[in-house]
């Protein structure tokens, strides 16, 4: 089973929500056979002031949800949890529920310091999954920097120097790609290459690059602007790439 986890923190009705999950499912549900959203509500015993765990409590937090990842079989996939107002949810999807309470307080007898409750619905579409954990927007884009980031620290960058930064747009009219680079002109990129549709893209494409610094805390300040104006544009703004700077 190929899983790939991650994670990112958004808003949630003007709070913060820490959201972890296995994003490899992305493109392939639903999964018909798991058609019930199970979940475990955990109420946190030392969050912080803005609502999420404290430091803490994170060994414990991550003890049990290690337990709870042996409920994870070919009829029970744990797909994500969620972090906001002193509360932590376990969500699962599963073929057969009726005994999902019974199967939670099996793993909780291990914890008896922490108050719980369970739920269970039907969620064919896997809406729970893609429509609230998945990561849209501009929170997409942020855990996609931090992945592309620690990318290039794993092979040896030190995220410290600048360089030219490339990042692909693409636009299904050619006109509105045309314009679009007065717009990237403005933000400071510059053209390195247009490239009209061909069979394997329809689209027009804009590859820009403007020489910034990929730190974590800086990354975002460079492409979300890019981002939103290319949205703004009618395009869509694919991601950066840099060579990496030892």
């Amino acid at each position: 089973m190929n899983e790939d986890w991650d994670w990112y923190v958004s808003e949630l009705e003007g709070r913060p929500a820490a959201t972890c999950l296995d994003l490899s499912l992305g493109a392939e549900t639903p999964l018909p056979q798991l058609p019930h959203l199970v979940w475990l509500r955990l109420e946190l015993q030392q969050p912080g002031s803005d609502g999420l765990p404290g430091e803490e409590e994170e060994e414990a937090l991550l003890a049990l949800e290690e337990e709870l990842a042996t409920l994870d079989d070919e009829d029970t996939r744990y797909v994500g949890r969620r972090d906001s107002e002193g509360a932590r949810d376990f969500f699962f999807y599963d073929a057969m529920p009726d005994d999902w309470p019974e199967r939670c307080a099996r793993v909780m007898a291990g914890f008896a310091g922490y108050r719980h409750e369970t739920g269970m619905r039907e969620d064919r579409d896997w809406s729970l999954y893609r429509d609230v954990l998945y990561p849209r927007g501009e929170d997409f884009e942020r855990m996609q920097n931090r992945r592309a980031c620690e990318a290039l620290q794993d092979n040896g960058d030190d995220l410290a120097t600048p360089r030219e930064i490339d990042h692909w747009i693409y636009f299904g009219d050619g006109a509105a790609c045309a314009a679009f680079e007065r717009r990237a002109d403005e933000l400071g990129f510059s053209v390195r290459a247009r490239v009209a549709p061909h069979d394997e893209e329809p689209r027009h494409c804009l590859q820009l690059y403007r020489i910034d610094i990929p730190a974590p805390e800086r990354i975002d300040e460079v492409t979300l602007p890019l981002y939103r104006a290319v949205r703004e544009a009618g395009g869509d703004y694919d991601g950066w790439e840099s060579q990496v700077v030892e």
